[in-house]
């Protein structure tokens, strides 16, 4: 009982992560990267090592370009890591959801489009390709609702 509700508390972490970072929508900021660093460090779920690992780079590379002023840089890198977060079935599924109640149907049909090229490439292991896809899907469902 004890493990089963241990599993459910790190399941919960895993997925508040990626939402919360969406709720601060990809500011460059030192409270944004604060908060997203939080969340990162909270990922606990050794299924996601490597996502994990993928998100701290980012967030190394996008705290360099804040410090350099390079904010659309910044963010694209916050971006990628919040990406990294999500290349994963919990992470795809609330963002599917999310981008439900999207309005502009033309950005919406991209933004699914690119999440199944994110869950294709998920998949057949290629987390790269799964981080820029889900970035993308990000990106475009942030913008327009």
């Amino acid at each position: 009982m004890k493990k089963t509700l241990f599993a459910a508390a790190i399941l919960g972490l895993a997925l508040t992560a990626p939402a919360n970072a969406m709720d601060m929508a990809m500011k460059c900021d030192d409270a944004s990267m604060m908060k997203m660093q939080t969340d990162m460090t909270a990922m606990t779920d050794p299924t996601m090592s490597a996502n994990k690992d993928m998100a701290m780079k980012e967030m190394e590379m996008a705290k360099t370009s804040m410090a350099a002023g390079k904010t659309d840089e910044c963010t694209m890198h916050m971006r990628q890591a919040m990406a990294a977060t999500m290349c994963n079935e919990a992470g795809m599924t609330k963002m599917q959801t999310d981008m439900g109640a999207m309005t502009d149907a033309t950005k919406k049909d991209a933004a699914m489009k690119e999440m199944e090229m994110a869950r294709t490439a998920m998949t057949a292991g290629k987390m790269d390709e799964c981080m820029m896809s889900m970035g993308k899907a990000m990106e475009g469902s942030m913008t327009t609702q």
